[in-house]
């Protein structure tokens, strides 16, 4: 609905799901809820809104499961050169 200008629309469906999700005791249901409504705050040019939108994303980035810490690995890897 975001990208189709549907700006109260969006809003009113993001934030009724992110409201389901944590009345579940489920937040990461309202993840994609959130996303869409950061996304309809960016492309509306309100950044402060936005911000508060992913915000609990970004509160979770610590806890998200991932490569390991130093990234994929790639200092074990065998460069061209040395193959």
């Amino acid at each position: 609905m975001a990208y189709t200008a549907r700006e109260s629309e969006t809003r009113t469906a993001a934030k009724a799901a992110i409201e389901l999700g944590h009345r579940c005791g489920s937040p990461r249901l309202a993840d994609w809820s959130s996303i869409s409504l950061g996304f309809l705050e960016v492309s509306v040019g309100d950044y402060t809104e936005a911000i508060a939108a992913f915000e609990p994303l970004m509160a979770r980035f610590g806890q998200v499961p991932g490569p390991p810490e130093g990234g994929c690995g790639g200092s074990n890897r065998k460069s061209a050169d040395n193959s």
